[in-house]
């Protein structure tokens, strides 16, 4: 009984000693265990905040890299068509369909039509994009993924194009390789290891005349526009393409090729349908109408980016993507 009042009794002072009775005790040890919980939460929140940052940082290095090397290219592009065209003028000297062909760093080459000799085609180029209309890349392993979910993604990659104005985009299949150490043989597995390259291009021809040079910019604008949408996507790995340069070549005869070139046929039908089935997709008249084009495509790029993922985590399905 003296141990027990011992415990419980204050000190000459007022305050309480050992005495887990008491109230004033409990509830400081109420509030130094939310403090603790509280640190605790905030310090893993806070550790969580910083490896996202980091992994952003990361990606953002990437993309800057990658749109580094790319704007490299399209420089080195330009003085090579500055230097080829100069070399063809000089050698038609007057006989040409053009006056005197103008070479500024600024803009790039702007040939400047004769009075009597119109300028009849061209290319339509923008300063510092010399190879805007260039298709975009895709380097892609399926993994375990089918024709049906090959298909599905293509789908989702040529509607985000089709929902700006576009007419959706078509897939070229250039190479397969493997990485494995044998050619891959026929059989369940015989699409493991395999990785392929895939242009895909504008279904619309980014060409003009004198007369639709308006049109053609617009549809160079919306294609530009889609690619940077997609590449804004990080949904690169670039292991997939170091892969892919050390793979071995796949023969044409392997029916692997016929796998996904079957799965771009699919998307390419069903863009084309697509307008027979605005019932169940939102009118892109009424899109383009309602000036929305940013919230649709951006809606789409969402969309692309949750099937790229359901890919990647149930089908080990890679990707990687740059522009040409």
């Amino acid at each position: 009984m003296i141990q027990m009042t011992q415990l419980t009794s204050p000190t000459p002072d007022g305050t309480p000693t050992r005495g887990q009775g008491n109230p004033l005790v409990r509830r400081t040890l109420e509030h130094a265990r939310k403090l603790e919980t509280m640190h605790r939460r905030t310090e893993q929140y806070v550790t969580l905040q910083l490896q996202q940052l980091e992994l952003a940082l990361s990606a953002f290095d990437r993309e800057r890299a990658n749109w580094l090397r790319q704007r490299q290219q399209e420089l080195q592009f330009i003085e090579k068509q500055k230097a080829e065209l100069a070399a063809a003028w000089k050698k038609l000297g007057k006989t040409g369909p053009f006056e005197i062909p103008v070479l500024d760093d600024e803009d790039g080459f702007h040939p400047r039509p004769s009075a009597d000799k119109p300028l009849l085609s061209k290319t339509v180029h923008r300063p510092g994009s010399g190879w805007g209309t260039g298709p975009l890349r895709m380097r892609i392993e399926p993994g375990g993924a089918n024709i049906q979910w090959m298909g599905a993604f293509m789908l989702e990659l040529s509607k985000a194009n089709w929902l700006i104005g576009g007419k959706g985009v078509r897939f070229e299949i250039s190479e397969c390789r493997t990485t494995a150490q044998h050619p891959p043989i026929d059989g369940d597995d015989v699409f493991h290891d395999l990785i392929f390259e895939v242009e895909v291009f504008s279904q619309v021809p980014l060409i003009s005349t004198q007369e639709d040079s308006e049109k053609a910019e617009t549809d160079l604008t919306r294609w530009e526009r889609f690619k940077s949408g997609i590449m804004m996507l990080n949904l690169s790995d670039s292991s997939v393409s170091r892969e892919f340069d050390r793979g071995t070549p796949v023969e044409r005869s392997h029916p692997a090729w016929d796998f996904l070139e079957e799965a771009a046929e699919r998307a390419t039908a069903a863009t084309g349908r697509l307008s027979e089935i605005e019932e169940n997709v939102k009118s892109r008249q009424e899109t383009l109408r309602l000036g929305e084009q940013s919230a649709a495509l951006t809606q789409q790029l969402k969309r692309i980016k949750a099937v790229h993922q359901v890919m990647q985590d149930e089908c080990e399905t890679r990707l990687f993507l740059s522009l040409v």
